[in-house]
């Protein structure tokens, strides 16, 4: 159960990150913007999702470091 609201808490968390940054960039469109919708949502998009697997690579370094000194060289799993 921990694990499941776990995920949904993230998922919940991406969705509110993703439309938030798609409405900061969509804000400024006009009639006179060079950018049209579909490239200003591309855009940020784009930069929602480096910033997401960023995040993730970030967050698995300390968990896999964790894993290997306590699993392999403190010997843990013996």
């Amino acid at each position: 159960m921990i694990g499941f609201l776990t995920i949904l808490g993230y998922s919940l968390y991406d969705t509110v990150v993703v439309f938030d940054g798609l409405k900061d960039a969509t804000k400024k469109l006009d009639s006179q913007s060079r950018e049209t919708y579909s490239e200003a949502a591309n855009r940020a998009l784009n930069g929602t999702l480096v910033r997401s697997v960023n995040t993730t690579v970030l967050a698995l370094l300390p968990v896999a470091a964790l894993l290997f000194i306590g699993g392999g060289m403190l010997g843990a799993g013996r």
